[in-house]
């Protein structure tokens, strides 16, 4: 349903095909938020895809490194055991919705 917010945690072993999806989809939905690993940025999907647009004025694309490591529990889990924890760090790349003009914004513009 378009112009709703996306969270998106998509494998880890095939990143690119849901980041080049967020980057098609992003103008409609009202943002998009994707949950990656932090320790594939020299990955060639990364170099294409983020770095050249993150963070830059008039993007879209905004990218958060996290401080720590994620733990993830299963269904029914409490507690993190030993070893349980991902080897890596993750970010946060958030695609945001597209300033679309309203009425408002458009009060004093000449056509």
């Amino acid at each position: 349903m378009g112009g709703e917010t996306v969270w998106c945690n998509p494998p880890y072993s095939d990143i690119e095909p849901w980041v080049a999806k967020a980057w098609d989809e992003h103008p409609a939905t009202g943002g998009i938020v994707m949950l990656l690993p932090a320790n594939r940025t020299e990955q060639g999907w990364w170099q294409r895809l983020v770095e050249p647009f993150r963070d830059q004025p008039g993007s879209p694309l905004t990218v958060t490194f996290l401080r720590g490591r994620m733990r993830f529990l299963r269904p029914g889990q409490s507690a993190i055991g030993p070893n349980e924890r991902p080897p890596f760090g993750c970010c946060l790349l958030v695609w945001h919705p597209p300033i679309r003009p309203t009425r408002q914004l458009m009060i004093g513009a000449t056509p």
